[in-house]
């Protein structure tokens, strides 16, 4: 049998909402789950800011303790092929860094966990077509105008944008997942149960600096963006941040179960430990089956990828 991959396993439930979370640790707030030699332990964060210092602090022990950790994330890392074009009006060299660096530039967060991140998706709307809405979508109604709006109506895929560029509504690892009869909503779509786009807009600008922050730039990689879903580039990093999706391991978690956050995370943490030592995760992380080479240039290039979907 081959060798770990990783001696942790760091899995997040991100939140994108405005104010803190209860001070009792509830649902939809944020909750960090590390699985390390053997044990397993989550912990409930009330803001944003507070979750990426104590992700920063302990990564940063990891990297220098010589120990390699995957780390997960339950939000879309990039979006449907085109968007950097369609967003920015020039063809980006490298797209989702172009889209990462655009996020982390526009987005603001304060302490009491406030932010932007409608005005953040209504000026990228506004880049991609002047004239109206799209391609995000849902946003409450005092923060909505002619280019957010806040149900889908008025926004329809194959979104054209203003550059003459095709948005498609859903990624391929989006597609896959909804042939196999998962459930899983649009990048685009960023309030309502189950949404992930709002989470995507207030996370990508956390998991860019935790990639840039002293201590880590040098060993830390974003799967599969940095790695291409090479193996040898997986190892060649200590620090591996990837998407994730909770309905991966649906199955492990009791029904019962409460905060369900809490247990998800701990489920997802051990689940991709178990993977590890019996040797299934780095096909996980490998290269997806029955995808076209423009489609994978398009995933390694653009669109990200959710670990555990095949």
């Amino acid at each position: 049998m081959n060798p770990a991959l990783f001696d942790s396993y760091v899995f997040v439930d991100w939140s994108a909402s405005s104010g803190p979370s209860p001070a009792t640790p509830s649902a939809d707030a944020i909750w960090i789950a590390e699985w390390s030699d053997g044990r397993a332990r989550a912990t409930y964060w009330r803001t944003r800011q507070s979750a990426h210092a104590h992700l920063e602090r302990r990564l940063r022990a990891l990297a220098a303790e010589c120990r390699r950790a995957l780390v997960g994330f339950d939000f879309p890392f990039g979006y449907p092929s085109g968007f950097a074009a369609a967003a920015f009006r020039q063809a980006a060299d490298v797209p989702w860094r172009a889209t990462w660096d655009s996020l982390t530039l526009g987005f603001s967060d304060s302490p009491a966990n406030l932010n932007n991140r409608f005005e953040v998706a209504s000026a990228l709307n506004r880049s991609c077509r002047a004239t109206g809405p799209g391609p995000f979508w849902c946003c409450p109604s005092a923060l909505a105008d002619r280019w957010l709006t806040v149900k889908k109506a008025g926004t329809s895929f194959p979104f054209m944008s203003d550059a003459g560029w095709m948005l498609a509504e859903y990624r391929a690892c989006d597609l896959r997942a909804l042939a196999a009869g998962l459930r899983i909503h649009t990048v685009w779509q960023l309030l309502g149960s189950g949404s992930v786009g709002g989470q995507g807009i207030a996370g990508i600008p956390y998991v860019n600096r935790l990639r840039h922050a002293d201590g880590l730039r040098s060993v830390s990689a974003v799967w599969p963006f940095e790695t291409g879903f090479r193996l040898n580039a997986i190892k060649n990093a200590s620090i591996v941040f990837a998407e994730t999706w909770p309905r991966v391991v649906e199955g492990l978690v009791h029904p019962g179960a409460r905060p369900r956050d809490r247990a998800q995370v701990l489920a997802m943490a051990r689940w991709a430990a178990d993977l590890d030592r019996s040797g299934e995760l780095a096909a996980l992380l490998g290269r997806p089956a029955s995808l076209t080479s423009k489609k994978l240039a398009a995933v390694i290039e653009e669109e990200g990828w959710i670990l555990g979907i095949r």
